[in-house]
């Protein structure tokens, strides 16, 4: 009979995740333990709460496991690693690969039930790191999820992109949108470019005619805008907060 193969070499995650102090471990699916704390998994997630509560001592005789219990995870060390930094209190956090956000959001939101704090906190991770090169990606796979909140604020940074809905503008996660989420994106850029061709501007017919800035009183509806050439315009703050969110982000600046 042939002896059984050796169980694979582990190795242990970095720091954070190497406390000597741990009282159990999670080991990633490519073999990488992350030696952690029960009582901060517990606090973040209701799921691992009871993975950890249900866990028992290893036979692992490993000097440094120490009969820890151990815990194996379908999570590879990469994915494991980021969200275990969202968890930990004052963990640095790690940058994202590339396709790896919906996977992020998935673990935090649903698979393991996060707090809210820990959620949002995942959300704005992924929005610091993609949206404004991959908003598109983003409005798709938050729609498919019903994540109404990461849907709206892509929605906003797509108004950006002058090839939206032409060939150049495609990105991998359309292929699970729904046609009507699409054609709601693209009626809200109509709307918006409509919205902002009826902006009430007054624009000045020369240098001479532009106002010094130090002299310049705004009443509650008036506003000052500039263009890229440095050339103001009157215009009423009203009429463009009503007409579209992005002016009001922009003029509440």
């Amino acid at each position: 009979m042939t002896s059984p193969p050796p169980p694979a070499a582990t190795c242990t995650a970095d720091e954070p995740f190497d406390d000597v102090n741990a009282d159990i471990v999670l080991r990633s699916s490519d073999d990488v333990d992350f030696k952690v704390f029960k009582c901060i998994l517990s606090l973040a997630s209701p799921v691992f709460k009871d993975t950890v509560t249900l866990a028992a001592p290893t036979l692992d005789q490993s000097p440094d496991l120490q009969s820890l219990p151990i815990v194996y995870m379908s999570e590879n060390s990469d994915t494991l690693d980021v969200l275990l930094r969202l968890i930990y209190p004052g963990a640095t956090q790690a940058s994202l690969a590339c396709g790896t956000f919906e996977v992020l959001l998935l673990l935090a939101i649903e698979k393991y039930d996060m707090i809210p704090p820990i959620t949002d906190r995942a959300k704005e991770l992924v929005m610091d790191q993609f949206l404004e090169k991959r908003a598109v990606s983003i409005y798709a796979i938050a729609c498919e999820h019903k994540w109404k909140d990461l849907a709206q604020r892509a929605a906003r940074e797509t108004l950006k992109i002058r090839d939206l809905g032409r060939p150049e503008g495609y990105a991998e996660e359309l292929e699970n949108l729904k046609a009507g989420a699409f054609y709601r994106l693209l009626a809200y850029h109509h709307a918006c470019g409509v919205a902002a061709a009826q902006v009430n501007v007054t624009p000045y017919e020369s240098h001479r005619d532009w106002p010094d800035p130090s002299t310049i009183k705004l009443t509650t509806y008036d506003k000052w805008l500039c263009a890229h050439d440095g050339r103001p315009a009157k215009t009423e703050v009203k009429t463009l907060c009503l007409k579209t969110p992005s002016f009001l982000e922009a003029l509440s600046d």
